[in-house]
């Protein structure tokens, strides 16, 4: 098992519910429309997370080993 997990802390870093696999070395995170997506460097694509669910809701295919995303309003 080589995939990565995301989970959700609180400001005092107490871990809040359980931890959401993703892809393979989680490298990236950006925030935008209320849903978390998170670049996976080694499965080469994005994961995106509905943050109050905890839940992948969708993966994205991209190019080669994406480290880092941003967010354009």
């Amino acid at each position: 098992e080589l995939d990565g997990k995301v989970a959700k802390y609180t400001t005092d870093l107490t871990a809040v519910g359980n931890a959401v696999s993703v892809g393979h070395t989680p490298s990236d995170a950006v925030v935008n429309s209320g849903k978390l997506f998170v670049t996976n460097r080694f499965t080469n694509d994005i994961s995106v997370i509905n943050p109050s669910s905890m839940t992948v809701t969708k993966t994205i295919d991209v190019s080669r080993e994406p480290l880092a995303i941003t967010a354009a309003n």
